[in-house]
């Protein structure tokens, strides 16, 4: 079965290490970046990976209430959520409340 992951924090140096390991077991890895400039550095990532890869843009800093977080996750429908961003935001708060309570 593949998993879906949202790996927050894309563009980051442990993401991208991490993003080929999970596309090489077959599983699905949205990307969350915070710039479309960091776009083909991603797409890269997923070339001859059985798994599929997808990029979403979006600022941590444009998540200011709960119903903002949970249309990301609505979206996504992750069942691992992987943390890599730099940042503590808002977002990690209620990203919390969702899904680890």
């Amino acid at each position: 079965m593949a998993h879906n992951i949202l790996l927050i924090g894309g563009h980051g140096k442990v993401s991208q290490i991490l993003t080929p390991l999970l596309l090489a077991r077959s599983w699905n890895v949205t990307s969350l970046i915070r710039s479309p400039d960091q776009t083909s550095t991603i797409k890269k990532l997923g070339e001859g990976q059985p798994g599929k890869l997808s990029v979403l843009v979006s600022s941590l800093e444009e998540i200011k209430s709960e119903s903002d977080a949970k249309k990301i996750l609505d979206q996504v429908q992750p069942d691992w959520v992987v943390w890599s961003a730099g940042e503590l935001s808002l977002f990690f708060i209620y990203l919390y409340i969702f899904v680890l309570c």
